[in-house]
């Protein structure tokens, strides 16, 4: 984990089988590791697409989660979309069944 510009602390995680990998940033003060963010309407469009996303329907181990869509909402915005639970490895350590929230 690194800290970025000393604004944020971003990592890489692998989610899903075979593995899709995606950086994300750590938000300490929120509950929830969420991916695929709009980067049209980031503040920062290009260093959002450096990112990568995750694509449940290229995972054979992703299901999604229909008991209640994902929703965040934030100072400065907000995210929506759907939960899926997946494989999910960060750095050595992994599981097997992690709810995985995804933003449309």
């Amino acid at each position: 984990m690194r800290a970025k510009d000393g604004h944020a602390d971003e990592t890489t995680v692998d989610i899903g089988t075979p593995a899709q990998r995606v950086k994300v940033i750590v938000d300490t003060g929120s509950y929830e590791l969420w991916v695929n963010p709009q980067c049209d309407r980031s503040a920062d469009p290009a260093l959002c697409r450096t990112y990568g996303h995750y694509n449940p329907q290229l995972s054979s181990t992703a299901t999604e989660n229909r008991t209640r869509p994902f929703s965040a909402v934030y100072g400065t915005g907000a995210a929506k979309g759907r939960y899926y639970v997946d494989s999910v490895g960060i750095g050595s350590m992994s599981s097997s069944y992690v709810l995985v929230p995804v933003a449309r």
